[in-house]
Formats: structure tokens, sequence, C-alpha cells
């Protein structure tokens, strides 16, 4: 079948019949979003019953993974059939785990000399998710006094608690990589609220509180091409309140060069971003005409607040807060300031706004309000 447009939203273009696969994702998650109690307690049965085919990559994973990223259900019955399989992956079945489980996860980490089958390596991960107080003790012991297999991984604790959306300095104290709280930046189509965005707040005006990809007049040093505000958020906002944010968020950065350089944006004395990058652009301009138009063309607005992991089910919103879904490693920058890591802002489906491939991850240092950002794909 020859390129059309999907039927659904008119933008995509596909090469086979039915919908795009936005538009596919989008359905599913309105069918997650409008289960009933009833209906949702059954899929938890279900998942826990079969977890072992979790590792196929088909209904039951898709199910659980639904289920945690759109509703943020967590449910012990599940994290104690996976225990009891020894199924460790992916790790998020064991976020918030209770503590026998996350006492059989220390049990089986405690039994392993070497890192066969990658068990090692997902133990870490599934205790990173896990976060709870003990864990994050042992995870500094462990950083304090390493294991024979610690020679057996490419990283130590402190890159696995990040996995987690934590992390802990030199004295143990443990520090939150993340948001607990989560809002949509909803797309407006012609003025008009998306019909299948169901969380955006009909009293917020557009352009306020939530800007993407706001030509500057800047030019790229490397490429040439025009640089963007890819994302500004208003700090007066009320929805907003709970990042704590003192002036207006701005993360600027040349679309083509993101994908290769990190951005940090600080605000100067003057009120004028200054702008810092570390890493090397590209030679040419790669951002066509047509993705610059259509970028630089859409509106959003703030929705509702969403389950924290909401990003996490698909790239296909921008969210504000929450916890990041990384495409490649967990990759929290180091403020250029003070040295501190950065806390994850933000999370922009880069990809999905061009009809590419690839997330924008906007981040926060509290202290300095210095934004940086880096750019990941499959």
């Amino acid at each position: 079948m020859g390129a059309h447009l999907c039927p659904k939203c008119g933008e995509n273009t596909i090469y086979f019949d039915g919908i795009c696969h936005s538009c596919s994702q989008r359905q599913r998650r309105d069918e997650i979003l409008n289960l009933s109690a009833d209906e949702v307690e059954a899929m938890i049965l279900k998942i826990a019953d079969r977890i072992d085919e979790i590792e196929k990559w088909d209904e039951i994973c898709n199910d659980f993974w639904a289920l945690f990223s759109l509703l943020g259900i967590h449910d012990p019955r599940i994290a104690r059939a996976a225990a009891a399989k020894q199924i460790y992956y992916p790790p998020e079945l064991y976020f918030g785990a209770p503590d026998d489980v996350k006492d059989a996860l220390i049990a089986k980490l405690n039994s392993l000399e070497d890192n066969s089958k990658n068990v090692l390596n997902h133990l870490l991960c599934a205790l990173a998710w896990q976060g709870g107080e003990q864990t994050a003790e042992l995870f500094y012991e462990l950083y304090k006094n390493t294991r024979p297999w610690r020679k057996k991984l490419y990283v130590g604790t402190k890159f696995y608690a990040k996995i987690g959306g934590w992390e802990f300095d030199e004295t143990g104290e443990r520090k939150s990589l993340v948001f607990d709280k989560c809002l949509t930046a909803v797309r407006v189509k012609d003025g008009k609220r998306a019909s299948q965005d169901a969380n955006l707040n009909p009293n917020q005006n557009a352009d306020e509180s939530v800007q993407i990809g706001e030509p500057t007049g800047q030019k790229c040093e490397f490429c040439g091409c025009e640089m963007l505000d890819m994302l500004r958020l208003k700090a007066t906002d009320p929805q907003l309140a709970f990042l704590n944010l003192k002036h207006d968020a701005i993360f600027r950065c040349c679309p083509t060069c993101v994908g290769s350089v990190r951005y940090f944006c600080k605000r100067g004395i003057d009120g004028k971003i200054e702008l810092s990058h570390d890493g090397e652009g590209f030679d040419e301009n790669y951002f066509s005409q047509e993705d610059f138009a259509r970028l630089c063309g859409m509106k959003f607005k703030l929705g509702g607040e969403v389950s924290p992991f909401y990003g996490c089910f698909s790239e296909l919103d921008t969210t504000v807060g929450g916890y990041p879904q990384w495409v490649q490693d967990a990759e929290y920058l180091t403020c250029p300031s003070c040295g501190r890591t950065m806390k994850h802002l933000a999370q922009i489906p880069f990809g999905e706004m061009i009809q590419g491939e690839g997330v924008i991850y906007v981040q926060i240092c509290e202290k300095c309000e210095v934004l940086g950002g880096c750019f990941q794909c499959t």
C-alpha cells in the first residue's frame, strides 16, 4: 500500500491499512484510563498469576506497563509473584515493594558470586526501583565496601540508584532526582482541545504556562540552525507551584545539535539566558524547514495531574515532573555551577512532534535554577 496520512490524526504518514502507531497508543491509553475498579483488579490478578510470561514482552508485560505507567499501580501481589519466580526484569515490578520482597531481593543478591545471565545487574536495578530506606543503606554500604562481584559490573551502586530516580552522597544521605507530582503538557489543535487528551485544563490560557519550540532569532554556532526555546514554564502558575521555581524556567537548544550536545541555560543578572554546552554539534543543519514550521506551530496547555510514571507509557506526551522514561541508560546531568546532580524536570517526545524518534530530557538544579538538557533515541 502506498504512503498516506493516518485517517485518525491526519498527520502521520503510514504505509498500511489502519491507524498510525501514535493513534494506536493513544487508543490503548484511553482504554486503560477508563477501566473500572473491577477491571483493574482482574488485570492485577492476571498479571500476578501469569508473571512468568512477562519476559515474553507480550500481553502480560503490556498490561503491567500500562497499569504501572498510566495508573501508577505497583501492587505488592505482583512484586511478590515476581520475586517468588525470581523474575527481576523489568525492574519497575519492584517499585515501592514491601519489606518481605525487599528482603528476598537482598537475600538473592547476597547469594550471587557472578553476573551470569545478567541476574546481578537486574537485581540491582530492581532494588533501585524498590528504593526504600534499607535499600539506600545497602547501596551506600556496597559503595563503601565493594563485593568481589563489583568487578563484573561496568558501574557501581551510585549509578544503579539513579536508575530508580534517586542518589546518595558521600555521607550516605539520600536525595530524590524526580518530582513526585506530574502534569501533562497537552497539544492544542486549531485552538481547540485535542479530543483524545482528557486531562486538559480548559481554563488554562494557551502560550502562558507552558511553551514548546519557540523561535529565538539566535543561530546555532555549530550548524547555523535557529535556536529554540524548547521549553518555557511560567513560575507563577499555581499548577507548577510544586516545582518551587523562582523565575520562569527556560531551556534553549539547537533542534539539530541537541542530539550530540548537552545544553545548559542560566538566567543572567540582566534576566537574559546565558547558554553553555558540553560536546560538539553538527556541521550541517539536519532540521528541515518543514519540521521547524511543524514544531513552532504547535501550541500547548497544561493538563491535569497524572501518574508520576505517565511519561513512561509511550513517547506521546510532554510531561512536567514525574519520572523520565530513559530510552537508553539513566543520564542525570551535573550542574555546571555547583557540581550537584540535576533533577528531572520535563520529558519532551521530540520524535513524536517531528515524525522522527528520540526524547529530550530537561533537568534543573534546584539550588542554582540552571536548566540542562540531553537527548536519547534508539
